[in-house]
């Protein structure tokens, strides 16, 4: 009914669809009578499907009341009413649209309203070129071979350059951020990927996240999406601008070189665990042979009890060799999270009160209020907490004062757990890392606590470093960087 119409309502849906924007005729009890083919072109629909339906079912639940209230409040007046709203597509996802209510009277007099609407992703995509760039910048973005992004200032997708589009298999003008997180991330790394990018965009800050993204031939790859903050020449936040990279074949490698790296422990391991599981094995075997002596005599329950109990505790430091080992021999690090250093050090702390009381030491914590929080595996970052203070408690026969200290240096996160004990010995300080190396023997270490304490600062990409002098004490520093390599 376009073109050689004669009357009024004939000439505006000429007109609507001639124009570049969504237009819908809806009746005063919000029956669409008429949407533009342009309009369907934007939501995925046909028109046939649409007409005859309530309005409401096109509107997103949490806009419904606030825009039928505006929207039939037009009706009643001669001004129109402007709101913003979010559209239903047929693939799921939801286009927001600045949409204005208009009053109209037919030529038979029946009022409606006609809610004329504009793309805010495609306006949002025209105003963002400028910040952009020019041509040249669009044509060079284009042209790497990096996977680049752009979203607005409330997190929304503006654009993407070819390389992102053509590993996803799609038009770059059809990616939004709800279509990318519904239909190109793993379903169980969605909710992560949203929740970082929301906080990145109300605090202004850096995004980072490790996520799985299903490429153009359906395969999963592991993606590190990286973005920072745009601002422009006033400070006003325009949204974030950032790459991913495709981590897949690094990662594969870096968990290669993981496993040789412990299969070259293996020769060391094996001496280890002969001599280390010999040694209590030969104490239960002597305590329980002294039990049965006992036994054979007039009955010594006194005799009996210590050689029982001499079992009991050679029982225990087996299993806490077995337990390390296993630590030790585990074959993929844990999933990392961005998680707050400063919580699990009080958390470890609090959880040693215990501990800290019967050696009678103290415990001093100055920890940086503005630390940033960091990439960390939970369960392995606790081992190392709890290890490098329980040393720390039981570094002298005499009580002691353990100093722990967070700071940041430069994109660097230092944790530093100090204590004035009895020191480590130098020629010792080259070899506490080593497995089964341990200056407490006979309190019980197995030496492997440090070892592997140094191998989850590795998985972690950190560092530990430690500083001892004999009689005056020890510090271990260890330093995680603020993002992921």
């Amino acid at each position: 009914m376009s073109g050689g119409g004669t009357t009024l309502e004939d000439q505006l849906r000429d007109l609507a669809e001639r124009v570049d924007d969504i237009a819908i005729r809806a009746t005063r009890e919000g029956v669409v009578e008429y949407i533009t083919r342009n309009a369907c072109q934007r939501l995925g629909v046909e028109q046939d499907e649409v007409i005859g339906q309530n309005v409401s079912e096109l509107l997103h639940p949490d806009d419904r009341q606030r825009i039928l209230s505006q929207l039939w409040e037009s009706a009643e007046q001669s001004d129109g009413v402007r709101a913003e709203a979010r559209l239903q597509r047929a693939d799921g996802t939801w286009l927001r649209a600045d949409v204005t209510g208009i009053a109209h009277v037919d030529s038979s007099g029946e009022k409606a309203v006609l809610i004329v609407g504009r793309d805010l992703s495609e306006r949002a995509r025209e105003e963002a070129m400028p910040h952009a760039g020019d041509e040249q910048m669009r044509l060079l973005a284009d042209t790497v071979p990096a996977m680049l992004w752009m979203t607005s200032d409330d997190g929304h997708m503006l654009t993407v350059n070819r390389a992102a589009a053509d590993f996803l298999g799609r038009d770059p003008a059809d990616l939004t951020t709800d279509h990318m997180l519904s239909f190109y991330h793993h379903l169980e790394d969605q909710e992560k990927v949203r929740s970082r990018l929301e906080a990145a965009v109300e605090r202004h800050e850096p995004f980072s996240v490790m996520t799985r993204v299903r490429n153009a031939d359906g395969e999963y790859r592991r993606l590190l999406l990286r973005g920072k903050p745009r601002f422009d020449s006033d400070g006003e936040f325009l949204g974030l601008v950032g790459a991913a990279f495709d981590m897949t074949e690094i990662m594969v490698a870096k968990a290669s070189q993981h496993r040789s790296e412990r299969l070259a422990t293996i020769g060391t391991l094996a001496t280890g665990i002969a001599r280390e599981i010999d040694n209590p094995l030969a104490a239960i075997r002597s305590a329980a042979e002294g039990a049965i002596t006992s036994l054979d005599r007039v009955p010594n329950f006194r005799c009996m009890e210590q050689s029982l109990k001499r079992i009991l505790t050679q029982v225990d430091r087996a299993s806490k060799i077995s337990r390390n080992l296993l630590h030790f021999a585990q074959s993929e690090p844990g999933e990392r999270e961005i998680r707050d250093l400063n919580a699990l050090v009080m958390e470890m702390v609090d959880q040693l009160r215990g501990n800290i009381r019967a050696a009678q030491a103290s415990v001093e914590c100055q920890l940086d209020p503005n630390l940033p929080h960091v990439p960390l595996a939970r369960t392995e970052m606790v081992y190392v907490i709890t290890n490098l203070l329980q040393n720390a408690v039981e570094s002298s026969e005499r009580p002691v004062h353990v100093s722990v200290r967070t700071e940041l240096r430069g994109e660097q996160v230092l944790l530093t757990i100090s204590d004035d004990g009895d020191g480590i010995p130098e020629d010792m300080l080259t070899r506490i890392f080593d497995p089964f190396f341990t200056t407490r023997r006979h309190g019980g270490g197995t030496g492997l606590g440090l070892s592997l304490v140094q191998r989850i600062m590795r998985d972690h990409e950190g560092t530990i470093e430690v500083q001892s002098t004999v009689d005056r004490g020890t510090s271990f520093i260890l330093s995680l960087p603020t993002e992921p390599a």
